[in-house]
């Protein structure tokens, strides 16, 4: 699998901005989960509910949606 990393600012509880950098692959643009992600609770089950609304295959190579709430905790 790649290297993925996530920059965020939370800000009472909630999630401002994202930005996630690494050498994965992706064919369409994760601008858009960044975006998606932006004034979402900073909590698991807020989070999987804006990832599962993307193949996340689509965007990350072998990295899956628990690889990334992982990293965002």
């Amino acid at each position: 699998g790649g290297t993925i990393e996530m920059n965020m600012n939370v800000s009472k509880g909630i999630i401002q901005d994202v930005k996630i950098t690494g050498d994965f692959f992706h064919i369409k643009d994760i601008e858009v989960i960044e975006r998606a992600l932006e004034n979402t609770k900073h909590e698991e089950k807020a989070i999987r509910k804006v990832l599962n609304q993307f193949d996340l295959g689509q965007y990350f190579n072998n990295i899956t949606q628990d690889d990334l709430v992982a990293i965002m905790f």
